[in-house]
């Protein structure tokens, strides 16, 4: 089993904002549409877009189809092993 950790500096990603919100899920969007203070709206963006790009880049998937659920909490779910399975079958 092997674990990774990465830290990233939201400022450095600003530069790609357009770009991690075209990866958002449309509940996503909506979402962050409420949002009124634009700093925590960029930060949303930034981190649920390059969360999704991580995800593609290990399941070999574009990141706008990674799909996972939310917690009681309001955290992301990730169920990898229906990823691999669609991402193998075409589905």
């Amino acid at each position: 089993d092997e674990t990774n950790a990465l830290f990233v500096s939201l400022s450095e990603l600003e530069t790609y904002l357009s770009i991690l919100f075209s990866y958002l899920s449309c509940e996503e969007k909506t979402r962050v549409s409420k949002f009124l203070c634009e700093p925590l709206k960029r930060r949303y963006i930034i981190s649920h877009g390059f969360l999704r790009f991580l995800l593609g880049e290990c399941l070999s998937i574009f990141p706008s189809k990674v799909e996972y659920s939310y917690n009681k909490f309001q955290k992301p779910l990730f169920f990898p092993f229906r990823h691999l399975l669609g991402a193998r079958t075409g589905l």
